[in-house]
């Protein structure tokens, strides 16, 4: 099996193309897991972001990345004396898989800085209990380890909030980046798992991802867990409307997103 480093790894071309190596063991369902689909998209596009640093995304996810062989390209849409708008692709068999606007973006003034942001109170990860692998999870979870500290459990046929998270890493972590942090974004079930009575098919139909962890990922260690939470307020018509927080374990923010998922079959 391949470690998230190397699965996440992509090979650069001429002209913003550039290749990866999909495998099953990162499957959620019958493709890769958003997290690395996103991962691959942002290697893809940082070749031609001439060193700024990502501060947002929104990326649809078109088709499953199966395995072997996925080709890219990425383009620089605009580029401005601090902001880089760039597009990327994700094709498989002739047809477009994942597509991503990308922001790229030099730091301004922080002198008016503020964050009113707080991690909602959940315990610290060795007080939260570890979950056991489930049969019927995502292949893709058997590289993490998770520690539950909102929710119930996952299909559990619990009536109240749609409402799931806690503490998660990588088992086998690489270093701390952008696409680290995309990883554990997407790494627990949609808000919504705990109100279903039975393992159901999910997957994201688009994500919009905003990174606020410059400065913050250097304070990391290699095996810390970051501190996810999702929550959905509501569902249509097999639509769910979910919103994604990630803190580092000092409780600072490091990314939010919204996604609309769907609840498959």
């Amino acid at each position: 099996m391949k470690s998230f480093a190397e699965v996440s790894a992509v090979v650069l071309g001429p002209g913003g193309a550039f290749s990866a190596e999909v495998c099953e063991s990162w499957y959620q369902g019958p493709g890769a897991y958003g997290g690395l689909t996103m991962a691959l998209l942002v290697r893809g596009a940082e070749a031609l972001s001439r060193g700024r640093p990502l501060r947002a995304l929104q990326a649809t996810f078109c088709a499953p990345l199966r395995a072997g062989e996925v080709s890219g390209r990425a383009r620089e849409v605009r580029r401005g004396g601090r902001v880089s708008y760039l597009a990327a692709e994700l094709l498989q068999g002739g047809s477009v898989a994942a597509s991503a606007l990308l922001t790229f973006a030099k730091d301004r003034q922080a002198d008016a800085d503020y964050d009113h942001v707080a991690p909602h109170g959940i315990a610290p990860a060795e007080q939260c209990p570890a979950w056991p692998r489930r049969e019927g999870f995502p292949a893709f979870t058997q590289h993490l380890e998770y520690r539950q500290g909102l929710g119930e459990a996952p299909v559990s046929g619990h009536e109240g909030a749609a409402e799931i998270g806690g503490w998660v890493r990588i088992l086998e972590p690489p270093a701390w980046d952008t696409c680290y942090v995309l990883a554990l974004l997407d790494a627990w079930p949609p808000a919504f798992y705990p109100r279903l009575a039975r393992i159901r098919a999910a997957g994201s139909v688009t994500i919009s991802a905003e990174l606020h962890h410059q400065g913050e990922l250097e304070q990391l260690a290699p095996n810390d867990p970051l501190l996810v939470t999702n929550r959905s307020s509501l569902m249509r018509a097999g639509y769910a409307s979910e919103e994604n927080w990630v803190y580092g374990p000092q409780g600072r923010l490091l990314a939010h997103a919204s996604q609309l998922v769907a609840l498959i079959r």
